[in-house]
């Protein structure tokens, strides 16, 4: 079921959360608060940062229940979004963070690096390769992570795993779903929103993605060892 989040808030320039004055344009929409006792992770669609054109998008997904615990849809600078993630990471316990690293992604790792933001998750091939699991960052979207992610989501969604109950989101996924790239060929090609826009339902998908993949393959030296390659 649809309802409003509970509270909405942002970070000030110190990492500490404050509830939304009626001027700030970067709103952090909780669904529910963070609980110490829980783990979290978070996956971000990112924009270039403009006034036009594409959201910068992030939900976060408790892991035990499957809730979207938290939503955020804004326009801010990719490297102040990056530090904007570690803060949203932090508050959630130390989350696993994943984004999209196309374009402007490498902008938002040099934030979580300003940060020293630890749980990043590396890159899984989708080529086909045995060892799939890449020494890079972030979610890179190709037509077959992207193909991989959204059928994922679907099967979730459709099995009642992640539950979002936010209407923002709802609408990008209704309005979500196969077309024809080529209008000569009746197989469909491609995915995207039929109308409007498909960043939430990417930052849904990515995050879909990174709690199974943190459930199946997790690694504790994967943070232990991060420090090393800031440098």
């Amino acid at each position: 079921s649809l309802r409003p989040p509970i509270a909405t808030y942002w970070f000030d320039e110190r990492g500490v959360v404050q509830r939304m004055p009626a001027h700030s344009p970067l709103m952090f929409e909780v669904y529910k608060h963070p609980d110490a006792r829980q783990s979290y992770v978070i996956g971000s669609d990112i924009s270039s940062g403009g006034t036009e054109g594409d959201w910068t998008t992030a939900h976060v997904l408790h892991q035990a229940s499957g809730l979207i615990v938290c939503k955020v849809r804004v326009k801010i600078d990719p490297y102040e979004w990056g530090k904007n993630l570690a803060f949203l990471g932090r508050w959630y316990n130390n989350a696993w963070i994943n984004w999209e690293m196309n374009h402007e992604g490498a902008a938002v790792l040099n934030g979580l690096r300003v940060m020293r933001y630890a749980k990043l998750l590396r890159r899984e091939s989708f080529a086909g390769k045995i060892d799939g699991v890449l020494n890079q960052w972030g979610f890179q979207t190709s037509g077959n992570s992207k193909h991989s992610i959204i059928h994922r989501l679907q099967a979730e969604l459709a099995d009642g795993h992640i539950l979002c109950h936010d209407k923002e989101t709802f609408n990008e996924l209704r309005n979500f779903g196969y077309i024809r790239k080529d209008p000569g060929n009746s197989r469909y090609r491609g995915m995207a929103a039929m109308s409007g826009h498909d960043d939430l339902v990417m930052s849904l998908a990515i995050t879909c993605y990174t709690a199974g993949r943190v459930k199946d393959t997790y690694r504790p030296e994967v943070e232990k060892n991060f420090g090393d390659m800031l440098e």
